[in-house]
């Protein structure tokens, strides 16, 4: 019996203290621990042989980068402007090729960007360019593109203004003047066949077209990237307004360019000689002026020929002339006469009035009750006085 309750007594005691034991185990002692030179020397020399030939070559790559660097003392290469340009340009992708930068040729045919506003005050036929000159804008811009000279729209005008009936006429009298090869659309297939042939065609817009109310020229420099139709209008009005500016920078569908279609002027660039005719106007032969004598201010001048452009507009050049042969302008100037100094009139003394002396006389008159009456009116208007007996 005793030994059972010793027995039981040392196996309490051996539970109690393994329970110890796992409470103190389940505690994280912290622990600190040197390394020894001793065993770092170990530790370098358990290193592998190839890893220890590595480093050494590692280092070298370091040394001669850290030599290729440019010091403070050394200079960076100056750039050209050339380079500069290259570099500061606004977009030169476009003038790259194969990594190679290339300088654009603005040298080649290109289409002048007038506008009728810009020569809005030139005249023109019957008007202006601004409300009348599309035609001549369009021909400027297709003859400097055709024949690589620029020519200008008010220097056109000048030369054909007064030419011809109507714009119509004009629009052909300047090709034929010009020597630009051209031929006329029989309809509006012919005009897209000539595109994709790569011509260039002035069309006439009506009122149906997305253009204009009445008629209007336009130039059709051929299809773009998009495969829309590529159209210059003279008209800022039109480029600005917002049904037409998004069409202006992207492009027009061929039945967009059928609406109000009106006729067409078809200019083939490939038909044009290698060294193509410049226009230069005409030299007039000299005439003995009829009034040698008269002469006229450069303000009279201007006077003269505004008179002439209103009253002679699209007339021909003797239908002016005798226009300004009429006017007033063709007489001597009348010289400007000092007005004369009025003198004072010396005052008339009216002559003293002079009493007249007054009689009586009595007498006795007889005859009718009309003629007495008429005898009485007569002493009353001559102011005479007379008494009744």
């Amino acid at each position: 019996m005793r030994f059972y309750l010793f027995k039981n007594k040392w196996g309490r005691c051996i539970g109690i203290s393994l329970a110890a034991l796992l409470l103190v185990q389940c505690f994280p002692v912290p622990s600190r621990a040197e390394v020894s030179p001793e065993e770092d020397k170990d530790i370098v020399e358990s290193l592998d042989p190839e890893e220890e030939e590595t480093l050494p070559e590692q280092t070298e790559e370091t040394e001669e980068t850290e030599q290729t660097e440019p010091t403070e003392k050394e200079t960076l290469p100056e750039q050209t402007e050339e380079e500069e340009d290259m570099v500061l340009g606004e977009d030169i992708s476009d003038g790259y090729e194969d990594g190679t930068y290339v300088q654009e040729d603005h040298d080649g045919p290109f289409f002048p960007d007038y506008t009728l506003e810009e020569y809005g005050s030139v005249m023109y036929a019957s008007g202006t360019i601004l409300d009348n000159g599309c035609s001549v804008v369009c021909m400027a811009s297709l003859a400097t593109y055709m024949t690589g000279h620029q020519y200008y729209p008010d220097e056109l005008a000048g030369y054909f203004g007064s030419q011809c009936d109507n714009n119509v006429q004009r629009l052909e009298y300047m090709s034929d003047q010009l020597e630009l090869p051209y031929y006329k659309a029989e309809n509006y297939t012919y005009v897209l066949d000539a595109l994709r042939d790569g011509k260039v065609v002035i069309q006439l817009m009506n009122s149906k077209s997305l253009f204009t109310n009445s008629q209007h020229f336009i130039l059709i420099k051929g299809y773009n990237e998009n495969g829309l139709l590529d159209v210059y209008d003279p008209s800022e009005k039109n480029r600005d307004g917002w049904y037409l500016r998004d069409k202006f920078e992207y492009g027009f569908t061929e039945d967009e360019l059928c609406w109000g279609y009106d006729g067409a002027w078809i200019h083939d660039p490939d038909q044009m000689p290698d060294d193509p005719y410049i226009y230069e106007a005409p030299v007039r032969e000299y005439v003995e002026p009829r009034y040698g004598s008269f002469t006229m201010t450069e303000e009279e001048t201007n006077l003269l020929a505004r008179l002439v452009w209103v009253e002679a507009r699209g007339e021909s050049a003797q239908g002016q002339q005798a226009i300004a042969e009429v006017q007033d302008a063709t007489e001597p100037p009348v010289e400007e006469v000092p007005a004369p100094i009025e003198e004072q009139p010396a005052a008339v003394q009216e002559p003293e009035k002079t009493q007249t002396a007054v009689y009586e006389v009595k007498f006795a008159v007889r005859g009718t009750i009309e003629q007495l009456k008429k005898l009485k009116q007569f002493i009353m208007q001559e102011g005479m006085s007379y008494d009744d007996i």
